[in-house]
């Protein structure tokens, strides 16, 4: 459990450093960062308890603009009831919808992510209250649509999905929703 918390508050201070040097982000290299409450494993409910999710966006590099120019990111979330833990990095789309709606600054978006994630799960222990997530590394996706309010803030919907695609004999995969700021 000490260790637990050790991880937890070193995460916590990490997005607390980030967020402080995000705040020049407009010509920096940092482009957004999310956190976000979720619930964890929503469809099968094998695991409990909800996630505490950070996210950073970066801007995205020139070399990237082959492939519409998505955003690097990396994250993590980490489970109020002690069951699994999940740290990720990839790639997100961003599609923006309709703007100025309220105010000269709104608008609408709906992200896609795409990348691998690394957990702190079973592989293939036989458990009634843990995944049997076959691989510490799996694929994810994320979809995310919210409302941008004014720049630099705003509110989410968000769901992901982490899987190891039939690679492994045990493939439960895991599943979260939830809110972002």
């Amino acid at each position: 459990m000490r260790t637990r918390r050790a991880t937890v508050a070193a995460l916590a201070a990490a997005m607390g450093v980030f967020c402080y040097a995000g705040e020049a982000r407009a010509d920096g290299w940092v482009d957004e960062l999310k956190v976000g409450v979720l619930d964890h494993d929503v469809i099968h409910r094998k695991e409990s308890g909800v996630d505490f999710n950070g996210e950073i966006l970066f801007a995205s590099p020139e070399l990237l603009s082959w492939i519409f120019s998505p955003r690097p990111h990396i994250g993590f979330s980490v489970n109020s009831a002690g069951d699994t833990d999940p740290a990720y990095a990839g790639l997100t789309w961003t599609l923006v919808g309709k703007q100025a709606m309220f105010v000269e600054a709104d608008k609408l978006f709906l992200d896609y992510g795409f990348g691998v994630s690394f957990n702190d799960g079973d592989l293939d222990e036989k458990r009634d209250d843990r995944k049997e997530l076959g691989s510490r590394a799996l694929f994810r996706l994320s979809l995310e649509a919210g409302y941008s309010f004014v720049p630099h803030h705003s509110l989410s919907a968000y769901v992901d999905h982490e899987s190891n695609a039939g690679l492994s004999a045990h493939n439960e995969g895991m599943n979260a929703a939830g809110i972002r700021y």
